[in-house]
């Protein structure tokens, strides 16, 4: 497979770095690729390949204090704020307010300014200003009213309007388009009775606002902002026990109103807006483990799809190129897994992530937050005993979009590298000639350009990234139909 002769390699140097310099690059990179070994990726001929054997979990810098039930909220700067949390095996809760930032530049957690209050399972939002609200949760035997404000400026922890009810662990909150924050659901002090109440936090006031109850009071309950504005809760622990109900709040009225109900019950599930206006909830600890539910509203109707394994108690989150990546939990074959999971709403298809097994079996109380880089960052939770362990997810995608040009300088594959600012090229293992090239951008997003016509239907590449070796990738190449 000729693609490119050794004459056409200038028609590439359009790209935005010097031009001596990038030929010095790549010819080191096509040195490298005759040196280095590879590894195959396999793929579904019509549809995008699976994520590569050059993603990889790797150790990062240990939390100062092993903790389950905190929080972690990404900062505008690109660190990670975590706060809060326990300690729950020891027969009785350690409760903690101290708090540390990471620092993806460095791999290093420094610890800050404690919270006013210990808490755990409590709920933060970054708000738009750059600061971040911390509500609700389980202090020392009782639940905490009082919200605190963290200013990443200043380093400051600062009281903010207290809650109306006590809504203490594992109730819900998510930012609106507004710029306020919902927070719904929970469990009294008492311990035996779940919260309806529902309130709304004003940052220009620094008030929480009452409106409408829900009708099913729960905690431990997925909350979605749907597409028309509208909020959907579903699922959870309620006084009857683990519920399969699911109302939608009209923050135009503050009215909650009931919907179709699940299939399933579940609680301690995700869930995330997909680009067809569908809700998807999935995994959580149900009667049916390994399943995800849809709802389309539209129809006011559920749909079952059964996962590639149980997640109960997982954590789930959307990466850079939207697709949904779980990550451990506990299955109810082996318990506590470290297997991961990815689903694609383009194919609604789930995957199992094959050779990418968690370095650590991950059960509940962990957090998972995607960095600005596109890399995930795994921190805490409950390993028997609580851990201080962080783990690192680097993916690499390559995807070849079905209506993508095949012929002149156009891009013809995009994706995630998160090798920033790194030239990528691709060589053509059978000549070892250059056959296209790149250069990522500071948020780690690539663009491939052929300098050659390709023939559609399938191909076998081999990528080299700089200081990482080379990899084998097959891909399929389709005709544009213009749009």
């Amino acid at each position: 497979m000729r693609l490119l002769s050794n004459n056409r390699l200038s028609k590439l140097l359009f790209l935005p770095v010097e031009k001596g310099r990038m030929n010095g690059v790549l010819s080191s990179f096509v040195n490298q690729a005759k040196e280095a070994g590879t590894m195959t990726l396999t793929s579904t001929k019509g549809t995008e390949p699976k994520i590569p054997a050059t993603s990889s979990w790797s150790l990062t810098g240990s939390l100062h204090q092993a903790r389950q039930d905190f929080t972690a909220t990404l900062l505008q700067d690109g660190k990670v704020l975590i706060a809060g949390g326990a300690d729950h095996e020891l027969g009785h809760s350690i409760i903690y307010k101290s708090v540390e930032i990471y620092d993806p530049q460095t791999a290093q957690w420094t610890p800050v300014a404690d919270m006013g209050i210990g808490r755990y399972g409590a709920q933060a939002i970054l708000l738009t200003d750059g600061t971040v609200l911390l509500s609700a949760g389980m202090g020392d035997g009782q639940n905490v009213v009082v919200s605190e404000i963290y200013d990443p400026k200043t380093g400051v922890w600062t009281n903010t309007g207290s809650l109306n009810t006590q809504h203490g662990a594992f109730c819900a909150a998510i930012s609106l388009a507004n710029g306020r924050v919902l927070l719904a659901g929970g469990l009294d002090e008492s311990g035996t009775s779940h919260v309806k109440a529902t309130e709304i936090y004003d940052p220009k006031s620094r008030v929480w606002e009452r409106i409408g109850d829900m009708n099913v009071g729960r905690d431990t309950f997925s909350m979605t902002l749907m597409e028309d504005g509208k909020v959907l809760v579903a699922g959870g622990q309620s006084d009857q026990g683990t519920t399969n109900s699911a109302e939608i709040l009209d923050l135009t009225t503050g009215v909650w109103t009931p919907v179709s109900p699940m299939l399933h019950a579940r609680i301690r599930c995700s869930a995330f807006l997909l680009p067809n206006g569908h809700t998807m909830v999935a995994g959580g600890i149900t009667n049916l483990e390994g399943t995800a539910e849809f709802y389309n509203p539209e129809t006011d109707s559920w749909k079952v799809k059964s996962m590639q394994t149980g997640h109960a108690i997982t954590t789930a989150t959307k990466m850079k190129n939207g697709k949904i990546l779980f990550i451990g939990g506990a299955n109810d074959v082996i318990g506590p897994t470290r297997e991961v999971e990815l689903y694609d709403s383009v194919t609604e298809e789930f995957q199992l992530i094959e050779d990418f097994h968690v370095l650590y079996p991950r059960n509940g109380s962990v957090c998972a937050t995607l960095l600005q880089t596109g890399e995930m960052l795994v921190a805490g939770g409950d390993l028997d005993p609580t851990t201080d362990k962080v783990m690192l997810f680097k993916p690499f995608f390559i995807t070849t979009p079905k209506k993508g040009s095949i012929t002149g300088l156009r891009p013809v594959f995009s994706g995630l590298s998160l090798f920033a600012n790194t030239p990528v090229a691709v060589i053509d293992p059978f000549t070892s000639e250059l056959i296209v090239a790149t250069v990522t951008d500071a948020q780690g997003q690539w663009s491939v350009t052929s300098g050659t016509e390709l023939v559609e239907g399938h191909h076998i590449i081999q990528a080299v990234i700089s200081g990482q070796g080379t990899m084998t990738v097959e891909f399929e190449a389709y005709r544009s139909f213009g749009d």
